[in-house]
């Protein structure tokens, strides 16, 4: 990519001239996309792939995107739901603030693949339920919960002694497994 390219690529007028500036109103930007829009796999890998071409160009006009890697986040879930929920939004939630907190666009890219790749474990054991769902809006954590609570209180602690087929009661809690299944595909 040329420097020409580079500015193409970026919508850049031939008067600008603050180009740290530039770069860091479209990294507020990609914060927000990542921050606030559904983990879904196959959009975030596009979305990663556009910005690399984005942090490439910016590199050619010469900002420096650089990144020491900070701490890793590990996981590891266990058969236990209710667990496994606090679990996975303590570390989302966690992953969320690294974002919220990036200097780099590489960052944000190490960031929201991290995203994924905890959506895609969390969701692993829900993959094996077949639930259709009439919510097709994105569901509150705090309405999942609510039904994760009312499987305890019927003392439904695991995957394995769980049924959706038998709790029709717990919309919310189908609708994220429906979400879940998919997260794959």
């Amino acid at each position: 990519m040329t420097i020409n390219e580079a500015r193409a690529y970026l919508s850049l007028s031939a008067e600008t001239e603050n180009i740290q500036e530039v770069y860091e109103d479209y990294l507020f930007e990609q914060k927000l996309i990542f921050r606030n829009k559904p983990i879904i796999k196959s959009v975030f890998l596009k979305k990663i792939s556009k910005i690399e071409t984005a942090k490439n160009a910016f590199e050619i006009l010469g900002i420096n995107d650089s990144y020491m890697n900070q701490s890793e986040i590990y996981w590891e879930f266990n058969q236990n739901i209710l667990s496994n929920f606090h679990q996975y939004h303590r570390i989302k939630n966690s992953i969320l603030q690294m974002i919220f907190k990036a200097d780099s666009i590489t960052e944000i890219q190490v960031c929201a693949q991290k995203l994924i790749e905890l959506e895609i474990s969390y969701s692993k054991p829900w993959s094996k339920f077949e639930v259709s769902s009439e919510i097709k809006s994105v569901i509150d954590p705090m309405d999942v919960l609510s039904d994760l609570k009312k499987l305890e209180s019927r003392h439904i602690m695991n995957y394995h002694e769980f049924n959706p087929n038998d709790h029709k009661d717990l919309k919310y809690l189908k609708a994220d497994i429906a979400r879940l299944s998919k997260v794959n595909h």
